[in-house]
């Protein structure tokens, strides 16, 4: 694993869990998109490869001891250590270090500006305590009880294939968090966790499919939450056809993306204006006259202009679970002449198709 995690930080109940107990360098405000601080009191480059960082010194670790610059450190080391996302190959562990006890220096190997962006993210980086960790009985130890982390919550429990039990941290150092115990179940079946939720045997349902959502009633509140992500369409613009603009443009004046939201999440998503969601901070506003609006007779002869009053034949892999939102652009392309093939595939052969 890149770093210590009672579960895949990016999947299921592990992202909610991760994201209680432990802290990170610094805090992304997803409203406001900005950077601010958290572990980290202030930072700054002091050459294009070495970020210095002043810490906080009010953290009480998991074991009682004060979080230092060498915690930090040891957190690094042990990302490195790990099977290391993309981002980590920037870091030079060498050039890490900690002065003293509240700084720390990230050391790159090339100018990565973007890294202070990473270190808002608890699959980067979650910081932990090396004494800690020694004292659960070392780092292999604390995958299954990560007794060793200095967030709001602290892990207390975890009954395998049932639940996932926190308690408040009583020496966190920023403000006190609401609830004094937080117990995530494991429900493998959206309409179950629905049913929960509706009949108070739980108090939050999270990755609901649309319509168990949609079947939420008061006096419970169904919120949607911005993910981070986007659902994008890519062209492979070494196709004959593909590699025209205009084909191009006519395809996105054909396709109804309220029709595709409807389908595929009963309207609850927003239409995307970009590749980056709204949440994200490099996101940026479109022009005022980015149109989602169909407009089949431009399609039709955007594709004339190209030289393909008839249409022609494309080729699409697919996913199974894709199926119904791809067979809503089959049919908005085939009113304008567009056949649109599509194969539903095995994920290997998708990956391979779509690389």
């Amino acid at each position: 694993p890149a770093c210590v995690l009672p579960l895949n930080a990016n999947a299921g109940v592990g992202s909610y869990v991760s994201q209680c107990i432990y802290d990170t360098l610094i805090h992304y405000n997803s409203d406001t998109k900005e950077l601010e601080p958290m572990l980290a009191t202030e930072w700054e480059w002091v050459d294009d490869t070495h970020l210095k960082m002043t810490l906080r010194d009010d953290v009480v670790a998991y074991d009682g001891s004060i979080l230092t610059a060498s915690d930090v450190l040891y957190s690094v080391q042990q990302g490195l250590a790990g099977d290391a996302p993309t981002q980590w190959k920037y870091v030079d562990g060498n050039e890490c270090s900690a002065p003293d006890d509240t700084t720390f220096i990230l050391g790159l190997k090339e100018a990565h500006p973007t890294v202070v962006n990473l270190l808002a993210s608890i699959c980067m980086l979650p910081i932990i305590d090396e004494s800690s960790v020694e004292a659960n009985g070392g780092y292999e130890a604390c995958l299954r009880d990560p007794k060793c982390s200095t967030g709001a919550y602290k892990f207390e429990e975890w009954k395998n294939g049932e639940y996932i039990r926190l308690v408040r941290n009583e020496d966190y150092w920023g403000e006190a968090p609401y609830y004094a115990e937080i117990t995530f179940t494991f429900i493998n079946d959206s309409a179950s966790r629905a049913m929960g939720l509706s009949g108070g045997d739980i108090n939050v349902a999270a990755d609901l499919t649309s319509a168990d959502a949609l079947s939420i009633t008061e006096p419970n509140k169904v919120t949607p939450v911005a993910t981070g992500g986007c659902y994008v369409i890519f062209f492979n613009v070494t196709n004959e056809y593909l590699s025209n603009a205009t084909v191009r443009e006519a395809i996105f004046k054909a396709i109804d993306v309220e029709a595709l939201n409807q389908v595929g999440t009963t309207g609850l998503s927003t239409l995307a204006s970009s590749l980056m969601p709204s949440s994200n901070a490099y996101y940026s506003a479109p022009s005022s006259d980015y149109d989602h609006t169909v407009d089949i007779e431009a399609a039709k002869q955007l594709l004339a202009d190209a030289g393909y009053p008839d249409g022609f034949e494309l080729y699409m892999p697919i996913m199974a679970q894709q199926q119904p939102e791809c067979e809503v652009i089959q049919a908005c392309l085939l009113q304008i002449g567009i056949d649109l093939k599509l194969e539903v595939v095995e994920l290997p052969t998708y990956l391979g198709a779509t690389d």
